[in-house]
């Protein structure tokens, strides 16, 4: 298990394998289970890689938030 620092001003200190994962402009989700913090690094889908997925009539915003989903879980 690796560890993190906070410093003084509470800011995580990452540790130089961090650094080679996330970028300061990344985009993290963090959730706190506990005394568990977990973060994410979000990858946002291109709305074009969703769109070029669809060949039909245009989709009812139900039928567009089924295929988001569906493209966010493939891409997992």
């Amino acid at each position: 298990m690796q560890t993190l620092k906070i410093d003084k001003n509470g800011t995580l200190v990452l540790p130089k394998i961090a650094q080679s994962i996330f970028r300061p402009s990344d985009k993290i989700a963090w959730f706190v289970d506990g005394d568990t913090f977990i973060v994410k690094k979000i990858n946002p889908s291109k709305l074009s890689e969703i769109a070029d997925r669809i060949k039909e009539k245009p989709l009812s915003l139900k039928e567009i938030v089924k295929e988001v989903h569906a493209y966010r879980k493939e891409k997992r």
